[in-house]
């Protein structure tokens, strides 16, 4: 599906058909609705320890503005989270608008009635997931999370071999 063959962590549409591709490679492709690339986002590893943090999850607004979240794995500490944002410019190209250490796993984003919201969880395996609110986002800064409407949902445990899709 990617132009590199990378593999894919996640994959979007916006309201205008186009389809959004985050890559393993650190990538976002952007293709047309008939399929044509016409766009490539490279997220920038902006601290060195970032590099062992794959990028999980991406979300994109009413503006075609690209959210991306840098996750965790076996190998990365929560010290490498990062939240990227990118603006989508009057010339159809995309710049880096803000990024920011979440603090926290990152594991998925939404643009839900004009707020970011982000899930994210403070180890790994996942033990709580909290929902980060981030009202009225704009491009020219990092957000900053709303303390009042936080959640937080735990997840029951799992044992070895069992299978958590009920």
């Amino acid at each position: 599906l990617t132009p590199t063959q990378a593999a894919v962590a996640d994959i979007k549409q916006d309201d205008y058909g186009n389809i959004y591709v985050l890559g393993s490679d650190d990538s976002v492709f952007k293709f047309n609705e008939d399929g044509g690339l016409i766009a490539t986002i490279t997220v920038p590893v902006d601290i060195a320890a970032a590099s062992s943090a794959p990028l999980v999850c991406l979300a994109v607004d009413e503006y075609q503005n690209v959210f991306v979240g840098r996750g965790c794995s076996a190998s990365s500490v929560v010290a490498d989270a990062r939240l990227y944002a990118f603006e989508y410019k009057v010339d159809s190209t995309y710049g880096l608008a803000w990024s920011g250490d979440s603090g926290e796993y990152i594991q998925d984003i939404v643009i839900f009635e004009g707020d970011l919201i982000v899930a994210t969880s403070e180890e790994t395996p996942i033990n709580d997931i909290f929902l980060r609110l981030y009202p009225a986002y704009t491009m020219t800064e990092a957000p900053t999370v709303d303390a009042v409407r936080t959640w937080t949902a735990t997840m029951p445990p799992v044992t070895d071999g069992e299978d958590i899709r009920h």
